[in-house]
This record gives C-alpha cells, structure tokens and sequence, in this order.
C-alpha cells in the first residue's frame, strides 16, 4: 500500500495534479491555519515559489490593521510585493522556513513546501509587532512608513490595536509552520491519494519513459525513482507484467532499433552501439549475439543480401 502511494505521488507530480492549487484547495490546509489564526492572530497566504500570490486564507479585512492602512495605497502594496520578492529568494537559497522584518517592522514568515524535493509553494504569514505597542515603537513605525501616504492618526488607532508577539512566541509560531509544511510536504500528501489509486500504471508509465529515451543511461535506480517506487519492488512489478527484467526489455529495444540502423545506415558499427545506449562496443556485441544469434555486421550483412535477392527477383 505504501509503494502504491508513493507512485501516485510521483504520477500527481509529475502529471501536475499535485500542485499548488491542489494545496490551496485541501480542507485540512485551510483547516491548519485557520487554527493558527485562532490562536496567534496571524494572516495567511499560500504564494507559488516566485514569490506571486496563489491563495489568500484569510479575507483582507482580517489583516493586521496597520497592513489594512498600508495595503490601501499603491506605494505600500509595491513595498510589501518587493518584501515578499526579497525573501522568496532567500528561502530559495537556504531552503527552510524563515521569520524577518518586513518593510515596515513587522514580524513575516516564509516557510517553503517541498514535496519530493520540489519547492511547490510557500506560506507567506505574520503581520505581528515584536513588542508591546508603545510610544516608541509607533515613532519607529512612523519612521519606517513616512512614505506612504498614511493619515497618523489612523495609523496610531491601527498600531495600538495590533497583534504582538515576544521572540520566545515567534520561535514556537516558526517551529509549528515549519513542522506542519515539512509534514504536508513529505507525509501530508497521504490525506487525498486514496482518490488516485490505480490511477496509472507504473509499469506502462517506465514502458513508456524507455521508449522516449532508450538512447540516455537509463537504469532500473532512475526508474524507481521517476514513479517513487524501490528499485527491488518496480523489479519484480515490472518482471510480473512484462515477462521480463528491467534490462532485458531495456536491450530489447535497443537492440530493434540497432537493427534498423544497421539496415538503414552505413554508420560505423561503434556509433550505432552508442547511439541506441550502449557505453561498451563488446557488451554491444555480446548482448545483440544473444538476441539475433549473429554479430551486428553478420546481421548487415546477411539482411543487405536478401534485399539485394528480393529486388533482382522482383524485376
């Protein structure tokens, strides 16, 4: 059962029906945060790895009030974009979840989800003070916002109405986003996959994949990896349904093909051994006496010879 969803992960993967709208769309997603509303006062948004905005989880009207006033003029949604930008891409570089200042001292967070390795989205969360309000802390609000056409009055009322966190509550508030993303991200995706069993077959999914590149290395390892199966359970999957191992059906075909270079071509012997995906010209050799019962120049030559017959009687 495990192997079965890990494949269906890979395939909603890899077919995009995993993606970010899948996580802005599941009810256990909005679920979390609207706990996490509940308990910190935080505003939520789901962001695609550029830093664009995918899913607001909460309504405007449920922001920070001092981000109300801000994000009511264009020079302050400009600064908050950029902001955003800005850290994006220092999650990218470091690939876990940070809190830091925004552009006007508030306390953001940006937590990534990686699912199989791919950054697929980003909480984007805070909107707190890192201290009680205070006369100082509002001239240094000012300060940061002189700006942005804001009416100080408004802005004082908003301040002294905001949410605040002490560093000891920021740290626990990062440990949560980040455990719930790390969770989502490599287990979560349990929660919805029962929909996709036996949505696809992995074994026609690899069949395939040989198919469209027989020619690169190609290993039973790749292989497993590309549908998130172990290499020892797609082995013997594959056996079952095909009648044969993973490299039997891997030189199979490539050895077909040789044969339609040899017939079609005057290619060197050695460049079409490399060029179906054949590192070595002896285990080229070896393995296309196996399967033709004649070396590849025997096989040129013999099927060059009953063309040449089949023309003249022809005539």
């Amino acid at each position: 059962m495990f192997e079965t969803i890990c494949y269906n992960t890979a395939f909603m993967l890899k077919s995009n029906l995993f993606d970010i709208n899948y996580l802005a769309e599941s009810q256990e997603f909005e679920m979390f945060f609207k706990i996490v509303r509940d308990l910190t006062g935080i505003a939520t948004a789901l962001t695609k790895p550029d830093g664009t905005l995918a899913k607001r989880l909460c309504q405007e009207s449920e922001y920070n009030p001092i981000c109300q006033l801000i994000l009511a003029t264009n020079e302050g949604r400009t600064l908050c974009y950029s902001t955003n930008q800005q850290y994006c891409k220092q999650i990218m570089k470091c690939k876990h979840g940070i809190h830091y200042l925004c552009h006007a001292g508030l306390i953001d967070f940006a937590i990534p989800i990686y699912i199989q390795g791919k950054h697929l989205a980003t909480i984007n969360c805070g909107q707190l003070l890192s201290e009680q309000p205070s006369e100082k802390g509002f001239k240094k609000l000012y300060a940061n916002l002189k700006d942005i056409p804001i009416d100080i009055k408004e802005l004082r009322k908003a301040y002294f109405s905001a949410n605040y966190a002490n560093s000891n509550k920021i740290e626990v508030i990062q440990a949560l986003l980040s455990f719930f993303a790390e969770y989502f991200g490599e287990m979560g995706y349990r929660l919805h996959t029962t929909r996709y069993v036996n949505f696809s077959d992995p074994v026609l999914e690899i069949q395939n994949f040989i198919k469209e590149n027989f020619s690169d290395s190609i290993t039973l390892n790749d292989a497993a990896t590309m549908v998130g199966l172990s290499p020892a359970y797609l082995s013997r999957l594959f056996s079952k349904h095909t009648g044969v191992h993973f490299v039997e059906y891997l030189n199979n075909l490539r050895i077909d093909q040789a044969t339609k270079l040899l017939i079609k071509t005057d290619w060197p012997i050695t460049r079409i051994a490399m060029e179906v995906g054949f590192n070595s010209l002896s285990y080229f050799n070896q393995v296309f006496k196996l399967l033709q019962n004649c070396s590849p120049q025997q096989y040129r030559k013999k099927t060059r010879t009953y063309n040449i017959f089949r023309t003249l009687k022809s005539r």
